[in-house]
């Protein structure tokens, strides 16, 4: 009767530690390991079979600076499979106290690539130039008058609320290997641009370059 008893627990302990040791090679490894739950079964999940929920977007992006406010936050979608063309919504703040009076700026942008990323070595790709256009909108009482204490009412042709941008950005990105981490790759992007003011003030005045005017900022999207 010992004997049976002692081959019994012997083998419930030997079930116990492989399916244990299956587990621990899952997280260490990354290998598929099938479970029946939901969750489990969507994080394992291949990306070429996966689904994105249609209004999840693309993907995430926080930026720094960049004439949409001193930290922006945002997210965007691909217009076609070749994700050549994309469009992105952000929301910005400027703080008080590193401006007259605190403010908040929500901007949609309109973006192409030029070129073809090109791989470096390992995971990494360089997307060389992007080119885009971005709509902004400013809150706060300095940009609701049309003139602002000019005499001539029609100096602005349209509210100060409303910016219009052209810039151009190049992207590194690291495509992400791990499947099971929930996202395909995440990139740092440096981007630069003028406002249209400044660009047509620039053809009336030769004297005003480019770096007069113009904004930096830079960021990371993290794609799904």
């Amino acid at each position: 009767m010992d004997k049976k008893k002692h081959i019994i627990i012997a083998t419930i302990v030997f079930v116990l530690f492989n399916n244990y040791k299956t587990e621990a090679q899952v997280e260490i490894t990354g290998a598929p390991y099938l479970r029946n739950d939901n969750v489990t079964e969507q994080r394992y999940n291949n990306s070429d079979t996966y689904k994105k929920p249609f209004l999840l977007p693309d993907y995430f992006s926080l930026q720094y600076a960049g004439d949409i406010g001193f930290m922006s936050i945002g997210g965007g979608y691909f217009y076609n499979k070749n994700k050549k063309v994309r469009v992105n919504i952000s929301i910005g703040i400027v703080p008080k106290r590193i401006a007259t009076t605190s403010s908040s700026i929500i901007t949609l942008a309109h973006e192409f690539q030029i070129m073809k990323p090109i791989k470096i070595k390992n995971n990494f790709e360089w997307s060389i130039v992007n080119v885009g256009a971005q709509l902004s909108y400013y809150s706060g009482n300095e940009y609701n008058s049309l003139n602002r204490g000019y005499e001539d009412k029609y100096y602005y042709l349209f509210s100060t609320n409303i910016g219009y941008r052209f810039y151009f950005k190049t992207e590194l990105l690291w495509l992400n290997s791990y499947k099971y981490l929930g996202y395909k790759k995440i990139s740092f992007y440096f981007e630069s641009g003028r406002n249209a003011t400044d660009i047509l003030t620039s053809f009336k005045n030769r004297t005003v370059n480019y770096f007069d005017s113009a904004s930096f900022g830079f960021g990371l999207n993290l794609y799904l």
